[in-house]
């Protein structure tokens, strides 16, 4: 346990070394966050989905972008930046399971982005336009844990795509089928209402959509309370079944290992 709070906290400062950045992110985020939230909001008072009310449709892509700002994953990255130099091979050497060194860094480097960029944008975007707040204060605690294990998720689907890359030998095609995968079927870019009908089956299968749409529906209060607890068991079901396809993933892989670079 005090390995990964010391991977986490060398994470988390390693961002307090490019603070000089939090200005332009704070920025960059509360640009694309007032686009989406006019833009959903024409939507909403043209062609509103079952069960959003207006405002509830508009914060969504608030929501979204906040979630995004705090889970979104660098494993992969890592995974590829670490292969094509050597690197990786003194990570696979380390006494602690590469998963774990992957997931703390990326956890540090979400908490940095919380609190420095999640907090500032929130607040001036509650301050210029006007949000759907939930109205129950066990939503705002089973948000937070829903976004816990979608952090949690998100990291084990960019491990096992990543460790794809001892395969291929090259990340590039693989990464641009990652961000594809999530920018369609997590709800990143739309509520999963508002999919094609021959792609709703597909979403319903994959549990992309839990990343994204089901936390901000959860925020949103769209779902009972009792249905956003079947939620957070559904997704920690999904972490289960990604620890299995971890073991598995990293025993096919490490056979095809080539190191680049070093």
């Amino acid at each position: 346990m005090k390995k990964m709070y010391a991977l986490v906290r060398a994470s988390f400062l390693e961002g307090l070394v490019i603070r000089n950045r939090i200005p332009i992110m704070v920025f960059e985020q509360l640009l694309t966050i007032s686009v989406n939230y006019y833009i959903w909001k024409h939507v909403a008072l043209n062609h509103l989905l079952s069960g959003y009310d207006p405002l509830q449709l508009s914060t969504y892509p608030v929501i979204v972008w906040i979630i995004q700002l705090f889970i979104h994953s660098g494993v992969f990255l890592k995974i590829m930046d670490q292969y094509r130099t050597g690197n990786l091979v003194i990570q696979l050497t380390r006494p602690v399971s590469y998963f774990s060194i992957l997931f703390c860094s990326s956890f540090g480097k979400s908490l940095f982005k919380f609190i420095f960029g999640c907090i500032p944008t929130l607040i001036m975007v509650i301050m210029v336009i006007k949000i759907y707040i939930p109205h129950h204060a066990v939503t705002f605690f089973m948000f937070g844990i829903s976004i816990l294990l979608s952090a949690v998720l998100l990291a084990q689907m960019d491990y096992c795509l990543g460790r794809m890359i001892f395969i291929t030998e090259n990340g590039n095609g693989l990464f641009m089928f990652r961000c594809l995968l999530v920018d369609i079927f997590s709800g990143i870019l739309f509520p999963i209402e508002y999919a094609p009908h021959f792609l709703k089956g597909i979403i319903k299968i994959l549990p992309l959509r839990f990343l994204y749409y089901f936390p901000a529906s959860i925020y949103l209060e769209i779902y009972s309370i009792e249905e956003s607890a079947v939620v957070l068991f559904q997704q920690l079901g999904w972490i289960v079944i990604g620890i299995w396809m971890i073991k598995f993933v990293t025993k096919l892989t490490d056979t095809h290992l080539q190191v680049q670079g070093g």
